[in-house]
Order: C-alpha cells, then structure tokens, then sequence
C-alpha cells in the first residue's frame, strides 16, 4: 500500500477561503450565535433571580403566618387569663360578701353586688345575696301580726298593708330596680 495523498489545502488555509468567499453568510451566523448566547444568559440570570424573589417572598409569608399565629396565641392566652381573673375576682367577691353578711354591713353587701352586676359570672347566688340585702325594703314592719292584705295605689307610690292583729298601714313606696 502506498502512502495516502492529501488532495486539498491545510485545514486553516480552507478556512480562510471559504470565509472570504462566504463572508457575509459567516458574520449573519456570528451575530445570531451572539444574540443566541446573550438571550440565553439574560433569560438564565431573569430566571435565576425571579426564583430568588420568589423565595425571599415565599419565606417573608411564612414568617408573616407565624407572627400571625403567635399573635392569635398570644391574644387567646390572654383572654383566658382575663376570664380566669374575672373569675376568680368574682368568687373572691361573693365570699366578701359572706363575710359582710355574717358582720351585718348591708352597706358592702349591696356595694358587692352593685360591682358585680354585670359579670358574666353571675349566678343564683348574686340572686340569692341580692334578695337578701334588699330584704327590709319589701319587708312590712310595724305589724304585731302576720301581714294578710296589701294593696297598691293607682300610681304606685303608696301601698297598704292590713294585718291580722286588725290593723291598717299605709306606706309611701318607690319600686326597686330589677336585678
């Protein structure tokens, strides 16, 4: 076997030729590789950092939700020592009362319940030490006997009592608030 000839030029001597003779064809193919690898790289470093906001978006919101959530917490706990409090302020209250009672201080009592009148505590006995405070002012006194008649004016100022030892007493009287 004989040596192989080369029949055409050294690789870069070609080159040169094609490319005067193609010169425009290779500069229009240069320019789109150019506009190619830029868009490429503009739309990789877009990409790149739009997933970068989206992530520091997407950790602002959970720590948003958190923050949220703590504060949800926070209030709950809160209000759960507010109805404990109001609780316990009550009860304290009532036993207060108690005492005033067994120490006849009709005065505290009826200030006692006047300050928990509006508690959401409130239960049979605020009625029970309501009723008893305010006793004397439904109570008839200055009969002998047992009250067995009573009547009521038109305009509801005067009331008159008639008793079993054969007596009659009028009374000037106010209505008394509902509790």
């Amino acid at each position: 076997m004989s040596p192989s000839v080369l029949a055409h030029p050294p690789w870069p001597i070609s080159f040169r030729r094609r490319f005067t003779a193609t010169k425009l064809v290779f500069i229009s193919a240069g320019a789109v590789a150019l506009t190619l690898i830029a868009g490429l790289s503009f739309s990789t470093w877009s990409f790149l950092r739009e997933r970068k906001a989206l992530a520091g978006e997407a950790s602002q919101r959970r720590a948003a939700e958190e923050q949220r959530k703590n504060a949800q917490a926070a209030q709950a706990r809160e209000a759960e020592q507010r109805t404990t409090a109001e609780h316990l302020l009550y009860v304290a209250n009532m036993n207060n009362i108690q005492g005033a009672w067994e120490q006849n201080n009709v005065g505290l009592v009826r200030e006692l319940l006047e300050q928990t009148q509006n508690s959401p505590e409130r239960g049979l006995e605020w009625y029970y030490w309501q009723r008893l405070a305010h006793l004397e002012q439904r109570t008839f006194r200055g009969h002998v006997a047992d009250v067995i008649l009573v009547a009521v004016s038109p305009d509801g100022r005067r009331v008159v009592s008639g008793s079993e030892d054969h007596t009659a007493k009028v009374w000037s009287w106010q209505p008394v608030e509902k509790y």
